[in-house]
């Protein structure tokens, strides 16, 4: 978490404040810009959302949950998905007949099967949390977060145009720390509470492999019992 408020506090450094940002080469700034897709705040964004996958990935097995496992399987995918740009590229193609809209194409297709699936992979959490509540609000406040930052980012492109500024700079500027910082710090807390889980669930009990020399054992056994039964029936 803290490494993630760092990385906000040195954007901010960098873009939001006059003195600094006119003394700071550009080739440096770009290696702390939130915005940026390939920045050092980006790669760790990655990470986040890698830990918060493996974290529910192992919960899931540790418990048998299914739904669990589904959500480690969805931050995975997302961390996928944001590595090569793939919303973007699918939003690309409905670019053109979407462009009035005043809001990424991306966001108006996806919007509905990322949400579906958004609140059925914090329903399965929620629901295996039961009694744990410090695991559920560090749960709901980590897929608050994601869909917060899904709404503020569905309306950059008309707080881009509205002309809006405070301290000289466009507002937007403000409203995109804002959403990458919740993008950094939503699948920590939703790593956070995943890992306290697995840690608090018991392991299951698995059954020992039957060796070849146990098996031959119990067939030969077998008719060896069943004789026995046969003669005391006698």
């Amino acid at each position: 978490m803290a490494t993630a408020l760092a990385f906000v506090a040195v954007h901010c450094l960098f873009f939001l404040t006059w003195t600094i940002q006119r003394r700071t080469p550009m080739a440096v700034k770009n290696w702390f810009d939130l915005r940026n897709d390939y920045s050092l705040p980006s790669w760790f964004g990655f990470l986040c959302l890698s830990a918060a996958g493996i974290a529910c990935l192992r919960w899931g097995q540790r418990s048998g949950r299914r739904g669990i496992l589904t959500t480690g399987v969805l931050f995975l995918f997302l961390t996928v998905d944001d590595l090569l740009m793939l919303h973007e590229r699918i939003g690309g193609l409905f670019a053109e007949s979407l462009s009035r809209t005043g809001t990424y194409a991306w966001v108006l297709v996806l919007v509905i099967p990322l949400c579906l699936s958004g609140l059925v992979a914090a329903w399965s959490c929620w629901s295996a949390l039961a009694g744990d509540r410090p695991a559920r609000r560090m749960l709901f406040g980590g897929f608050a977060c994601l869909g917060t930052s899904m709404v503020i980012e569905a309306f950059e492109q008309k707080v881009t145009h509205s002309g809006l500024r405070w301290r000289e700079l466009d507002l937007v500027l403000y409203t995109q720390v804002v959403e990458e910082t919740l993008e950094m710090v939503g699948p920590l807390l939703v790593a956070w509470a995943a890992a306290e889980a697995w840690r608090r669930t018991p392991q299951r009990p698995r059954r020992a492999p039957r060796t070849m020399a146990a098996a031959a054992a119990v067939l030969v056994a077998a008719p060896q019992e069943q004789e026995q039964e046969v003669g005391c029936g006698v």
